[in-house]
């Protein structure tokens, strides 16, 4: 089994705990790209977001620098920005993204105490790059064809480039399916932690569910790895036996303006990025979640649905656990006909809906305990402690 400790111990033996109460640290995090408040969000940049908002509460410095990325409306990021008291960097352009960031990783590095590499679908081998700082490594899932010519080049490198820079180095995945994935690239077993994203609950106090039946979606607009024109075709479906249902899609993407033509004439609002107010209203007022994504690590909008009482209609996963028959309807993937029929079976029965409902909160409290960012912490604490008994 994948180590899921939140304490660790250092090269001395002594137990380093994954708290607060020791010196305060200075914790840099690279990615290639990084949280905003600009209207722009993703799974990957949530869970740094996430735990480096939680150390800096706690009187951590945390700073992360990334690569400048362009808003769908043509509008860079900003080149510095404060994001829930992490100090966001932005470097080299929308272009020219590597180079730039790799520098600036090197120059940031030195003031830091230990290094968090957000892996993202290019590795950015900074075990290579930067040998002497105490690393983690965070992967959140093994990139692989599913996902399109993307995903498969993606899949590519994971395949060449994580055995041969992150070999030594700890590695921090958010499911056991995505540990038993990394093994697979042949990475040491004993390197790899597991650490659920910490689930922020997206609460709107007083917000009751929609009269119409709602089936939502939130996340990428990305065809090849979200599938999102499943859940519009399905819908279709959905849509015949249920006339007052409504699609809801929040998110933004690459392929919007493509799902849009395909949803001409069906009941579907596209809202595009959605701060976390409106997402909580949205979960808030939602029948059930459609995930039809054909790769994932863990499911992290899942889990914030489910903290909300929605229940999930999706694309079984093998291995993945993150969700189970309690809480859930999940289906084999690209199977559109029986994603229509367990949406339409969840719209239409409201005992079966409440039954979900109850079992989606359950299972959504074993991921909100804010345990991840202690534990990372802790993580992160050993290696620098390790790195300087050398």
């Amino acid at each position: 089994m994948s180590k899921p400790a939140p304490d660790v111990r250092g090269a001395r033996g002594a137990s380093l705990q994954a708290s607060g109460d020791l010196a305060p640290m200075r914790v840099l995090i690279v990615s290639l790209r990084g949280p905003t408040r600009a209207g722009r969000s993703g799974g990957a940049q949530e869970y740094v977001r996430s735990v480096g908002s939680a150390w800096a509460r706690e009187g951590h410095a945390v700073s992360l620098v990334c690569a400048q990325e362009r808003l769908p409306s043509g509008r860079l990021l900003p080149a510095r920005e404060e994001v829930d008291g992490i100090e966001v960097y932005r470097v080299g352009s929308p272009s020219r993204r590597v180079r730039p960031l790799l520098r600036a990783a090197r120059a940031h590095a030195l003031l830091a105490d230990a290094v968090l590499e957000n892996l993202m679908s290019l590795p950015l081998a900074l075990p290579w790059w930067l040998p002497d700082a105490p690393l983690v490594a965070l992967k959140h899932h093994v990139h692989g064809a599913r996902g399109g010519r993307e995903g498969a080049a993606a899949g590519a490198l994971d395949r060449t480039l994580l055995p041969l820079a992150y070999r030594r180095t700890p590695l921090v995945v958010p499911s056991e399916r995505t540990a038993r994935a990394v093994r697979g690239l042949g990475l040491r077993e004993a390197s790899i932690h597991v650490l659920p994203p910490p689930i922020r609950p997206q609460e709107a106090r007083g917000a009751p569910r929609a009269a119409r039946p709602t089936v939502l979606y939130l996340g990428a607009l990305h065809l090849a790895r979200k599938r999102v024109d499943d859940v519009i075709e399905a819908f279709r479906q959905v849509a015949r036996e249920v006339p007052d249902a409504q699609l809801v899609l929040a998110g933004d993407g690459p392929d919007r303006a493509a799902l849009e033509s395909r949803a001409r004439g069906l009941p579907v609002v596209f809202h595009g990025h959605v701060t976390d107010a409106e997402k909580a209203r949205l979960y808030a007022e939602a029948w059930v979640l459609a995930s039809p994504s054909v790769e994932e690590g863990f499911g992290i909008t899942w889990i914030e649905a489910g903290a909300a009482g929605v229940p999930l209609v999706g694309y079984s996963l093998d291995g993945l656990d993150t969700v189970g028959a309690a809480s859930s309807r999940l289906v084999a993937s690209g199977d559109v006909d029986a994603l229509a029929r367990e949406l339409t079976r969840v719209l239409t029965d409201s005992g079966l809906r409440q039954r979900l409902s109850d079992g989606a909160r359950a299972n959504a409290a074993r991921f909100t305990s804010g345990e991840t960012a202690r534990a990372l912490l802790g993580l992160l604490r050993a290696e620098a402690a390790a790195r300087g008994s050398r």
